[in-house]
């Protein structure tokens, strides 16, 4: 927009020169004045492309904290469901060892029966 905003000043100026050479007018100051004009319009452009690219870095950068942020929340799932996994191995291997104890006590009930009908 500032671009061609300037665009249109510097074709205003260019327009308004040629009037003035046509009037038969002292070219030296006007173009003195046109020429500091053009470099306020330079000077205001360069202004708005800086801005223009600090909003760039600030938008690129929140793109990238952004990206890390979800990267962190994958690699936290991707941690939780290693532990939810453990978890549930542990959780398994405490119910077989509940399980070969049950079976060890009636196995050693049954031996202690049989060892009390001998006596």
């Amino acid at each position: 927009e500032a671009t061609a905003a300037a665009q249109g000043q510097i074709k205003t100026l260019r327009r308004e020169l040629e009037i003035q050479r046509s009037e038969g007018a002292d070219e030296t100051s006007w173009c003195r004045e046109a020429r500091a004009e053009v470099g306020a319009l330079r000077d205001e452009c360069g202004q708005r492309l800086a801005a223009s690219r600090r909003v760039a870095d600030e938008r690129k950068e929140a793109a990238g904290a952004e990206w890390r942020a979800e990267l962190a929340a994958a690699e936290a799932r991707h941690e939780v469901d290693e532990l939810e996994a453990t978890v549930a191995r542990l959780e398994e291997g405490h119910a077989n060892a509940i399980r070969l104890n049950h079976e060890e006590a009636d196995n050693a009930s049954c031996k202690v029966r049989e060892l009390e009908r001998q006596v």
